[in-house]
């Protein structure tokens, strides 16, 4: 083992960073223009308006990006702390579980008294199961399609919750010096596993 491996990474505590402000701001705004965008009619005069604010999509990515970056930050400084991996879940069990479930209820049970609803949360429906258990991403990953009709940006949602589940075992268990490895590690496991769906789904 060289000397490179024994030096201590030193973390400085988090503190209120502004710029993250105004880029979380820029994703709302892009997200919004997208939703929006969708509602635009098809003609020659407004597609490329359309097409423009399609880039509005990568508002989401921007949102992964932000999450990823303020949730490592509070799991290095509670590496050490007792229960730290139980503690970090819990939070964010209580911040997300109780509105999740109870807006999802409420639509199901919407859509199962009113025959205008019904149609609109039809695909919702036949695909509970995988809105009930975090699984919409990988659903529809592996059909290539959107499956859940009205709720189909809960797939988001799904890729947070995996996130929160796997990523504080790696950081809370690892050395910092080897997270940079292990990220890269992640990074080609994650662009592999992206073809396999390509390659052996049959909606590809």
């Amino acid at each position: 083992m060289n000397a490179n491996e024994n030096e201590t990474i030193v973390w400085h505590p988090r503190r209120h960073i502004s710029q993250l402000d105004g880029l979380r701001g820029l994703a709302i705004l892009l997200v919004t223009v997208y939703r929006f965008a969708k509602e635009i009619p098809e003609s020659a005069l407004l597609s490329p308006i359309k097409a423009v604010c399609g880039v509005g999509e990568r508002g989401v990515d921007l949102f992964f990006v932000l999450s990823g970056f303020l949730i490592t930050g509070v799991l290095i400084e509670s590496i050490g702390q007792p229960k730290a991996y139980r503690n970090f879940l819990a939070r964010r069990s209580l911040r997300i579980f109780p509105l999740y479930f109870m807006a999802l209820g409420g639509l199901l049970a919407i859509s199962a008294y009113s025959t205008f609803y019904r149609g609109v949360f039809a695909q919702a429906e036949r695909n509970q199961v995988y809105l009930w258990s975090y699984l919409t991403n990988i659903k529809m990953s592996w059909e290539a399609e959107w499956c859940f009709g009205s709720l189909d940006h809960f797939w988001s949602l799904a890729v947070e919750e995996h996130y929160y589940l796997f990523w504080p075992l790696v950081v809370l268990c690892l050395p910092l010096r080897r997270l940079p490895r292990v990220v890269a590690l992640l990074i080609a496991i994650c662009i592999t596993s992206r073809f396999a769906f390509l390659i052996f789904s049959e909606n590809r």
